[in-house]
């Protein structure tokens, strides 16, 4: 009898132990389902159950930072989260029982779950985008109106490299420091090819190749980093990216000016879809901005060679082969033929990811000399009045559902300007001045004389 006894406790013991583990497993489930995401930066606050903090580990890639006012918690937690190999992702802190404020920079945590804290403000330390649990109760925090995001190279889709985004200013302190510290030589291509941001997430492609040797091939990755407080989200190899593909020279000095203009142009951010070519060749790939994963390949569009995203609708620029150097030897030398490729613009829906329209063929313009004049760009840009091209000495609008020509203006544009768009106008500087046409036509509107913007 007392053995029968002794076993029925054994079984009731450890069915409440099951019970207790299933509990905290379901808890920090219904925390990341709360949380709508699964990386970044997670505090907890007087949390005292290392259980848990284990499970979110084990659940997610976040980085797990305890804080709790007793000091015999903190000890015998940081045992626990060490005993099962995740101490350092997941570290345990006291904070003073007298502060009232959490020990955080503003803007800096992904998810914050706090239990019995008389702690305060929440929402001053919780990045936009963000979520506070606390006490059961859910807060998020929104996106400010007063700041804008980055999602092409030239700001948007219309070219216009002014952010509407009045909280930016003189800047205080260091929000984040990552690596590379130094990047190659600085007569050898730049590390980094382009960068832009949406949605609290910071993308861009570079070279993690060692900075020390300047003939090693590059090593090229696409990294999507939290924007706020710079935790890796993750990386993807870049193939055939560098100088090795594009350039007739690498390794050397004058290997800076030896990449094509569009290069910049690859990389295109969006709430929900991150597109990029990941490879010079490459074609468009859709991509998850939160995980990577790589959602749609848009086929057809190997060399595509500039990218631009405006309400659901993809335009590119899509050459009809792979753009090279003209033929010749050495930097100067006359090229012996043009290989100059020709180029389409596309419309694709990215909801149904059918192709709307083509138009053209089109040559572009060059801002490079010599050999690497075949690397030619259309400057693509788009805005409610349309898409608008350069190609050669015109300048043309295309309309935004059928790709028809509207205007085609006889203008000779150098490669190394750029066309803006602001309010249903044009703007564009060449020659040491800056015109401005109306969007809709093409008439001009006024024009006036900046040396500054000489583009001998």
């Amino acid at each position: 009898m007392f053995k029968i006894k002794i076993i029925i406790s054994l079984f009731f013991l450890l069915f409440v132990s099951f019970a207790e583990a299933q509990s905290i497993e379901n808890r920090a489930d219904s925390i990341l389902k709360s949380s709508g995401r699964i990386d970044g930066l997670c505090v907890l606050v007087n949390i005292s159950d290392p259980e848990l903090a284990v499970a979110i580990a084990k659940k997610s890639k976040f980085v797990i930072h305890i804080v709790h006012k007793d000091l015999n918690t903190v000890l015998s937690m940081r045992k626990y989260i060490d005993d099962h190999g995740l101490y350092g992702r997941v570290s345990v802190n006291r904070i003073s029982s007298s502060g009232k404020s959490l020990p955080y920079a503003e803007n800096l945590i992904n998810l914050l779950v706090v239990e019995k804290s008389d702690l305060s403000p929440f929402l001053r330390v919780l990045a936009p985008y963000g979520v506070a649990l606390v006490d059961g109760k859910k807060i998020a925090k929104p996106f400010p109106e007063e700041m804008d995001e980055w999602t092409h190279f030239r700001h948007n889709a219309e070219g216009n490299m002014v952010a509407q985004d009045s909280i930016v200013g003189p800047p205080r302190h260091a929000r984040w420091v990552t690596g590379p510290q130094f990047q190659r030589a600085h007569t050898l291509t730049p590390g980094t090819s382009t960068m832009v941001a949406a949605r609290g997430r910071l993308f861009y492609i570079q070279d993690e190749s060692p900075v020390s040797f300047a003939g090693i091939p590059g090593k090229w990755v696409l990294i999507a980093r939290d924007a706020f407080n710079g935790k890796l989200l993750w990386k993807l190899p870049m193939k055939e990216w560098g100088d090795e593909v594009w350039s007739w020279w690498s390794g050397g000095h004058g290997a800076r000016d030896n990449h094509p203009d569009h290069i910049v142009k690859r990389l295109v951010a969006s709430d929900k879809l991150l597109f990029a070519t990941l490879g010079y060749n490459a074609p468009v790939s859709a991509l998850d901005p939160a995980t990577g994963k790589i959602l749609h390949v848009y086929k057809g569009t190997e060399f595509t060679d500039e990218i631009v995203f405006r309400k659901r609708v993809l335009y590119l620029s899509v050459n009809d082969r792979a753009q090279k150097p003209l033929p010749g030897i050495g930097f100067n030398s006359k090229p012996t033929k043009d290989n100059t490729s020709k180029k389409t613009i596309w419309a694709i829906d990215t909801a149904s990811h059918k192709v709307l329209w083509k138009s053209g063929t089109y040559t572009g313009i060059s801002g490079k000399k010599n050999r690497m004049s075949s690397m030619k760009t259309v400057l693509l840009m788009a805005s409610e009045k349309g898409v608008f091209i350069n190609d050669n000495n015109s300048l043309i609008r295309l309309d935004l559902k059928t790709g028809k020509e509207l205007f085609n203006i006889t203008l000779k544009v150098p490669g190394k300007t750029a066309v803006v768009y602001y309010k249903g106008m044009l703007l564009i500087g060449y020659k040491g001045k800056l015109h401005c046409y109306n969007a809709e036509n093409g008439k001009s509107i006024w024009s006036a004389e900046f040396k500054s913007l000489d583009n001998k």
